[in-house]
């Protein structure tokens, strides 16, 4: 049943279990019987799925193919807000990314920070203490 298949994929997704709810989800966007509002809603919740899982190529994809579809307000505007949050806009194209082991640093192109290692590892420091 498709719709248990999205509930289950949707359920996984807000409880952490991305990699099983990528399962159910992805299912249902290879499903042609479909609806349109389930497959957008598939590839937000995809977009999330594979964000949280550091997939970010895949996670952008899904966010941007839910909004093509534009079936629904909500899943359209849920896929937009989720570009923004994880800043995969084309407008952070140009920032350089740092990940340490517990913080994801997104630095602006005309930073003006001597030594970005430094200034990453100093504030992971800080965040372990």
């Amino acid at each position: 049943n498709l719709t248990v298949k999205h509930l289950m994929g949707r359920a996984l997704t807000d409880t952490k279990n991305f990699k099983e709810a990528i399962i159910y989800l992805e299912d249902l966007v290879n499903e042609k019987t479909s609806p349109d509002w389930m497959t957008s809603w598939s590839h937000a919740y995809l977009g999330v799925c594979f964000y949280l899982i550091d997939k970010y190529v895949n996670a952008k994809e899904h966010l941007e193919t839910a909004i093509k579809i534009n079936a629904t307000k909500n899943s359209t505007n849920y896929a937009k807000k989720k570009l923004q949050e994880f800043q995969l806009t084309s407008y952070f194209e140009d920032w350089k990314i740092i990940e340490t082991e517990n913080i994801r640093f997104h630095i602006q192109p005309k930073h003006k920070i001597d030594n970005l290692i430094e200034y990453c590892n100093q504030r992971e420091q800080a965040y372990i203490k």
